[in-house]
C-alpha cells in the first residue's frame, strides 16, 4: 500500500506577527543595514608610513624572476648604447622626459605604427614589490606602447621606484591620463591547453 500525500506543515508565527515573504524578508534587511553606521572615508588617506626608495635590487630580484632582462646604465651615453644593441628596426619611441634627450644611432618613429619590432618607453613608477612598471597613458605614450612590439625596452630612473602597493595607489589617484599599464615581465598566457606560451598577447623579451 502506497502511503498518501503528507500533510503540509505551515511554519507558526510568532505571537503578534504576521507570516513574512520573500519581499518582505530583503525590504527587512535593508532597513537594518540602513541602521548601522557607515564609517567616514579619510580625505586622503595615503601610505600607512611615508614611502622609502627602496634598494633596486629588490625590484630587479622580482623583474628578472619573471623572465625581464635587467641592464643598470651608468649614464645616457651607456643606456643608449646598450638599447642599440638590443633594439630591432623598426624602433617606436614614446615621449618622455628622459627619452627626447638620448642620442639613439638608428632611426625612430614616434607614430603609433603595428608592424614595429622594438618599443621605447619610459617607466612612470616602478613597484618594487611585485616587479611591475607602471606607465600612464598620454600624448606620444598611449595605451599599446607596452604591448604592440615583440621587444619592450622601458627605461627607468632609479627615483621612480616604489617599494609597496600601498605607495603606487597613492601615485594612481594622481594619474591624469585616461589608463595606466602595468607590464610584469613577458607577456605570458596559458589560455591554450593550459600551456605557458610567452609572447602572444605582448612582448616576448
Amino acid at each position: 500500500r502506497l502511503p498518501g500525500p503528507r500533510p503540509q506543515v505551515a511554519a507558526k508565527p510568532f505571537e503578534g506577527t504576521h507570516p513574512m515573504n520573500s519581499r518582505e524578508a530583503i525590504l527587512r534587511d535593508i532597513r537594518e543595514a540602513l541602521r548601522t553606521p557607515i564609517a567616514h572615508e579619510h580625505n586622503d588617506p595615503g601610505p600607512s608610513r611615508p614611502p622609502a626608495l627602496p634598494p633596486p635590487g629588490s625590484l630587479r630580484e622580482r623583474f628578472e624572476a619573471v623572465g625581464g632582462i635587467w641592464y643598470e646604465a651608468q649614464d645616457r651615453q651607456d643606456a643608449s648604447r646598450y638599447i642599440a644593441s638590443v633594439a630591432r628596426p623598426k624602433v617606436w619611441v614614446s615621449q618622455g622626459r628622459i627619452l627626447d634627450t638620448l642620442d639613439l644611432p638608428f632611426e625612430i618613429t614616434r607614430k603609433r605604427d603595428y608592424e614595429v619590432n622594438t618599443v621605447l618607453t619610459e617607466v612612470d613608477l616602478a613597484l618594487a614589490e611585485t616587479g611591475s612598471f607602471a606607465m600612464e597613458s598620454r600624448p606620444g605614450q598611449g595605451r599599446l606602447s607596452s604591448l604592440i612590439a615583440p621587444i619592450h625596452i622601458a627605461l627607468l630612473p632609479r627615483e621612480r621606484i616604489v617599494e609597496r602597493i600601498e605607495d603606487f595607489l597613492v601615485w594612481a589617484r594622481k594619474v591624469r591620463g585616461s589608463a595606466v599599464a602595468l607590464a610584469t615581465g613577458p607577456s605570458r598566457t596559458a589560455d591554450i591547453e593550459q600551456t605557458l606560451t610567452i609572447g602572444v598577447h605582448g612582448p616576448g623579451k
